[in-house]
């Protein structure tokens, strides 16, 4: 889980430079209009993509979250299997 937060800040780090050049590039004019067109329409796939990636770390979190608040349910289940004379 650590690594895939660590990964998404850097793709987020990324993204945001990449769309900082491409905003320059087309504010200057150095990028064709169709060429600009597929440009944006790839960076708004790894848009999508980096969305569903901080969603599935979202996801992870909350579950060590509610492992995290099971665990005293389950260090006494636990301790009550290896109590000695119970079958």
């Amino acid at each position: 889980m650590g690594t895939d937060h660590e990964r998404v800040l850097a793709d987020i780090g990324s993204a945001s430079e990449r769309l900082r050049l491409l905003r320059n590039d087309l504010t200057a004019g150095a990028i064709a209009p169709k060429s600009a067109a597929a440009l944006i329409a790839t960076e708004q796939q790894q848009h999508t993509g980096l969305i569903d990636a901080v969603h599935r770390v979202i996801d992870n979190y909350k579950l060590v979250q509610q492992a995290w608040d099971r665990r005293d349910s389950v260090a006494v289940l636990l301790a009550d299997t290896n109590t000695p004379g119970i079958p």
